[in-house]
């Protein structure tokens, strides 16, 4: 979350990465539950994660959930790309019984609406709800936001489709990218897919530009570097065209 971290570091906040481990499949293990201290007032926790597109297992949330509860750890959870896993409800069912928990949700993403910035959070505890809502812009969202907000959650029809086209789409990406000498794919369940390039000679990104191609560079996140990319699952087309350049490119 390489923008969230630079918006804390303005407001004087002391930041502490935790990194994953490629040996761990870049999965979130039980390694972490040591790393909470008393010495931390909140964590924050991309599920699915960003850029990898993996969710922790739950038992693993749970145990971390409670721990930070017994430390009085604010749990933050964004859960901005949950949508697109199939049968995911993620953590808000449990906000009740931990009130500590924070759930952050995105519209833009799973509905392709991001030019409204729409989104929101839950709290099982109503006075901490209170207590944020004395903070929030009078005016946060604009009506066609709120409008839009209310037709996409109960568009099923596009929420049913959506997963389909991205079972489909998604494995095909892999499939071709996996193809590939001198990438490394690591599987994902969100709407990207997680890469490496192992050529050292060739600035990939740079040159799939020259190509008409834009692929996420994942440079700015901390404990990676230059050569680690994400790549958006789109239509059957541009996965084509972007498999056709990447082999042109690495060949």
């Amino acid at each position: 979350m390489p923008n969230t971290v630079g918006r804390w570091k303005r407001f004087d906040c002391q930041i502490e990465t935790y990194a994953l481990r490629e040996e761990d499949g870049w999965q979130l293990t039980e390694r972490i539950l040591s790393s909470l201290t008393t010495e931390l007032d909140c964590l924050f926790l991309c599920t699915p994660n960003n850029p990898t597109g993996l969710l922790p297992e739950r038992a693993l949330l749970d145990a971390i959930a409670a721990r930070c509860r017994t430390l009085g750890i604010a749990l933050i959870l964004d859960e901005a790309f949950i949508d697109f896993i199939a049968d995911e409800p993620g953590f808000i069912a449990d906000l009740k019984h931990n009130p500590h928990v924070w759930v952050l949700r995105s519209l833009t993403k799973f509905y392709a609406i991001p030019g409204l910035r729409l989104g929101y959070v839950l709290n099982g505890d109503e006075r901490a709800v209170a207590r944020l809502r004395k903070h929030q812009m009078p005016w946060s969202i604009n009506a066609f936001a709120a409008l839009a907000g209310e037709r996409v959650l109960n568009d099923h029809d596009y929420q049913q489709a959506t997963l389909r086209w991205l079972a489909r789409e998604g494995q095909r990406l892999y499939q071709a990218l996996d193809e590939i000498d001198g990438l490394t794919v690591y599987p994902g369940r969100a709407n990207y897919l997680f890469l490496r390039c192992e050529r050292a000679d060739i600035e990939l990104q740079y040159a799939l530009l020259q190509q008409r191609v834009l692929i996420r560079s994942c440079a700015n996140y901390p404990g990676l570097d230059g050569r680690y990319f994400r790549v958006a699952v789109r239509s059957e087309a541009e996965t084509s065209g972007c498999w056709r350049r990447l082999r042109q490119v690495l060949s």
